[in-house]
């Protein structure tokens, strides 16, 4: 299995290693079925801890990309290349929203960590924050007693 890592990329190794085989699945480089390598070896390969690896597998069983099956090892699985798509990972900069980009029609993104900003409730939060902050007092903004603030060990 062909790698490539940069060690001096912002990016985690078992990031990048995820964003790797995860181009090759959706590309088609790699076919149903067709097993990895394990990661004992593909750490060997990459001279990385097998911890690295296993991340990078763990995350892609999770999101349906592989399988594994006890005594046969870690295959790729048939759902994802039903719906394969022209779709190339860009782990350099991949914090901003390249996953949104290039969502199709039937495609779900099951990525991690990455929620869907469009939904989130802007003005609703605003108005909520302000009016918070409207109604604490001055002393609300000043450092509390080392034992906690007061209201709060009151409820407790």
């Amino acid at each position: 299995m062909w790698i490539t890592i940069n060690r001096n990329s912002g990016i985690s190794l078992s990031r990048q290693i995820y964003c790797e085989i995860k181009n090759m699945i959706l590309s088609g480089s790699l076919n149903f079925e067709q097993k990895l390598p394990s990661s004992r070896t593909l750490a060997k390969e990459l001279s990385v801890s097998r911890n690295t690896v296993l991340d990078a597998y763990n995350q892609l069983i999770a999101e349906g990309y592989l399988e594994t099956r006890h005594g046969y090892g870690t295959t790729i699985a048939k759902v994802i290349l039903d719906h394969q798509i022209d779709f190339k990972l860009d782990y350099t900069s991949e914090i901003r929203d390249s996953l949104h980009e290039y969502k199709q029609n039937n495609y779900i993104d099951f990525c991690s960590g990455i929620p869907e900003l469009k939904l989130f409730p802007r003005k609703e939060l605003s108005k909520l924050y302000k009016q918070i902050l409207h109604d604490l007092s001055h002393l609300d903004f000043r450092y509390n007693s080392t034992a906690g603030v007061w209201k709060l060990r009151e409820e407790i």
